[in-house]
């Protein structure tokens, strides 16, 4: 706002006709161009702040009186037919697979050591960025996934009296909220959101932390206090109560989510999505249908930078063979980065696919497997690619390891004691991208998913066409089985393509 002021005065400034500078020094010129500066951005402040004002009238207004009760409603798991309790293993390899030919094309490598790993903690200076500074409000520290914030808190906001879930309290809670100086700490949250890249996901676990130290006891005023600040930070979301008095945030997404309560507002699908891991699902909700003026249509989950989160390294050695030889991998895992997505919501499988890596994993898995397949072809490249997922990790359902179904971003393979299909298949689409640079598609099966790779040679195996080339399968949970191989059945099975692009 305030480099918008800026702006505006100093075009107003040239073009209005200041007086001339000739007899005045460059200290004086620099003097009085601050002081018509500091007047100029008071007034439009001001008028900002009236904005403001009205704008919260206005919603007041809405808050008062455009509530009813809607139906809940869920969406359904992912998959209908339960994964194997056993990792399906290949007993035999067709010959037609099992050698490669010298003919064939070797792969191209990306430009080693660094493999250009992308934007991350590892690449980031870890001071954070200075705080906005506020003339009131009480100094607090706050941790967020082991990166120490500051934030100045107005009492007022902080303070607000227990506020039960009807529609009185809840339109009170918001009229003394913005009633109190809250644009300093929007402006700092806006501030770290920008400057740690932490996209729409992270924006909403921040308001959540921040209303975790204004309110660690009191659930209701905490949900609030959330649905505040991210209604003043530009995110849209809403809020319902139930018959027990209870709030919930509801919030618009850009992408389809799975096992999830929501709510229907002209023809808008707003989800219940836990920011703290509680699985309690909501029933019938009253809510409004109109929207916080300012409000994006949407929030977007797909993340396409991780965070700048200060290191927090576990070491972890994995072991596979390929080759005829024993391979040991050592990594580095960045646990604020699997804090951060601990809890994230469900979505389609091809975010998964899009994602790019985490933290410090560009340079302590991808060089060490690149000097394993730097001299091959690519069908021998891939292979190694595929037993590296067979063997590194030991095979579980999500069901079974968490009681609910939860797909991985790569990191969170490596870090887990436990995988399956989907979550073995984003790490082998990662690799196969980063290291071969051929394309790959994600194969869903009814209850597994595989993928499939597009080979620069014709090669032997089963295919799956997709835009008029031909893939060749690769299954990530398919132990002992190589290139071209699918599973015994699979072929009689439906399939849908998840494009990665």
């Amino acid at each position: 706002m305030k480099y918008f002021v800026f702006i505006i005065f100093l075009i107003s400034f040239f073009i209005s006709g200041f007086r001339p500078i000739q007899a005045q020094t460059e200290d004086e010129f620099r003097k009085q161009f601050q002081n018509e500066f500091t007047q100029y951005s008071d007034t439009q402040e001001t008028k900002f702040t009236k904005y403001l004002e009205e704008q919260d009238k206005d919603f007041i207004v809405f808050l008062k009186m455009d509530w009813k009760k809607y139906p809940i409603e869920y969406t359904g798991v992912k998959y209908k037919k339960p994964k194997p309790a056993n990792i399906p293993v290949a007993k035999t390899i067709p010959l037609s697979l099992q050698q490669t030919g010298t003919e064939e094309t070797k792969i191209s490598l990306p430009s080693l050591p660094l493999l250009q790993p992308p934007v991350s903690d590892s690449n980031y200076n870890s001071s954070s960025p200075h705080p906005i500074q506020q003339k009131s409000g009480q100094k607090h520290s706050l941790s967020f996934f082991n990166h120490k914030l500051t934030l100045n808190l107005e009492p007022s906001i902080k303070d607000i009296p227990h506020k039960k879930g009807t529609k009185e309290d809840i339109t009170t809670f918001w009229k003394l909220a913005a009633s109190a100086n809250h644009r300093p700490l929007i402006e700092q949250l806006n501030n770290y959101h920008k400057h740690l890249l932490l996209g729409d996901w992270g924006l909403m676990l921040l308001a959540q932390h921040v209303a975790q130290i204004c309110y660690p006891k009191d659930k209701n005023n905490r949900t609030l206090l959330t649905w505040f600040l991210l209604s003043k930070a530009d995110l849209p979301c809403k809020l319902g109560y139930d018959n027990n008095q209870m709030v919930w945030l509801l919030f618009p997404v850009k992408q389809f989510v799975f096992q999830a309560a929501f709510f229907t507002f002209n023809k808008t699908k707003y989800y219940h999505i836990s920011l703290d891991g509680n699985k309690t699902k909501p029933g019938a909700l009253f809510s409004y249908s109109s929207t916080y003026p300012s409000s994006r249509n949407f929030i977007d989950l797909q993340i396409t930078r991780w965070p700048r989160f200060q290191k927090n390294a576990r070491g972890k050695l994995l072991e596979f063979s390929s080759g005829g030889k024993t391979h040991k991998i050592k990594i580095k895992i960045n646990l604020n980065h699997i804090a951060f997505v601990k809890h994230f919501p469900q979505i389609q499988l091809s975010n998964y696919l899009k994602t790019p890596v985490m933290s410090q994993m560009g340079d302590s898995l991808l060089i060490q497997l690149a000097l394993l397949i730097k001299d091959q072809v690519e069908r021998d490249a891939i292979n190694t690619l595929l037993h590296f997922t067979h063997q590194a990790f030991s095979y579980k359902t999500d069901k079974e390891q968490f009681g609910y179904e939860k797909f991985f971003f790569p990191e969170e393979t490596l870090f887990y004691p436990f995988s399956d299909c989907e979550d073995r298949s984003i790490l082998f689409s990662y690799l196969v991208r980063k290291l071969t640079g051929l394309p790959v598609i994600g194969i869903d099966y009814p209850g597994h998913i595989a993928t499939a790779v597009l080979f620069s040679d014709t090669i032997p195996g089963r295919k799956v066409k997709f835009n008029g080339k031909n893939y060749t399968i690769c299954d990530a949970t398919y132990i002992g089985s190589v290139v071209g191989m699918e599973q015994k059945g699979m072929d009689k099975l439906p399939k849908k393509i998840i494009s990665a692009e």
